[in-house]
């Protein structure tokens, strides 16, 4: 689960997010995550953040901070891009939740699977208000 974890990091600093859409046409909350990893990409690449990292394996966790600047994008996008749960096949296989934080100006979605055997589990991300 350490992509949700990477991304709720790497994003939860800038300018709010065009998506997602969580509007009465979109009420599940889906959006695409290729084209928000891209739009952030356009908005944060080249700029000095730390990232951490979680992972957790057999039930133990551990993590390390990463530089944004020298970390391997490549094999990190190719998971994320894995976790994409805007295909309509997706429909009411999640459950949706946001959540608003007035205190750090902060909104959390978070995407929490109905099913065990679907590989995204849980996608949680935040963004600025």
């Amino acid at each position: 689960m350490l992509v949700p974890v990477l991304l709720s990091m790497l994003l939860s600093c800038g300018r709010k997010a065009d998506v997602p859409n969580t509007d009465a046409s979109n009420s599940a909350g889906y959006f695409s995550i290729k084209d928000f990893t891209k739009d952030q990409w356009k908005t944060f690449h080249g700029k000095p953040y730390v990232l951490h990292q979680y992972v957790t394996l057999n039930g133990k966790t551990d993590s390390i901070m990463l530089n944004a600047l020298t970390m391997k994008w490549s094999l990190l996008f190719k998971t994320f891009f894995e976790t994409d749960i805007s295909d309509p096949k997706f429909l009411d296989r999640y459950d949706f939740d946001m959540f608003e934080e007035p205190t750090t100006q902060t909104r959390t979605f978070t995407y929490t699977a109905k099913e065990p055997e679907l590989f995204t589990q849980k996608l949680q991300i935040a963004e600025d208000v």
